[in-house]
């Protein structure tokens, strides 16, 4: 399972007749991409969904959300665009349900 955080843009356009010189603005800076701040890895207690808090930064302060990007057991997770992740179902470790058992 990946945990991917996404900043949140809104693109803007500016029109504007600059008498055909070409331009000459400045462009903008690239948009430097976020990164978490939380702890890579959690432990978590059998039998309870809460799992981990993950945060985040953005450089250039966009706003982020974040989202679960694929793995085989995404599907038994859920998290919120602030970055709460549960189980969506207690673990069981004596009978566990993931995809690597």
């Amino acid at each position: 399972m990946t945990i991917r955080v996404f900043a949140a843009l809104t693109p803007l356009l500016l029109i504007s007749c600059g008498g055909g010189d070409g331009g000459g603005g400045t462009p903008p800076a690239a948009n430097a991409p976020p990164t978490f701040t939380s702890l890579q890895t959690a432990s978590v207690t059998e039998n309870s969904t809460a799992a981990y808090q993950a945060t985040a930064s953005d450089p250039d302060g966009n706003a982020l959300t974040f989202a679960i990007d694929g793995g085989a057991d995404a599907a038994r997770f859920s998290i919120t665009a602030a970055g709460a992740l549960r189980f969506n179902e207690a673990p069981d470790y004596d009978l566990p349900g993931d995809a690597d058992g």
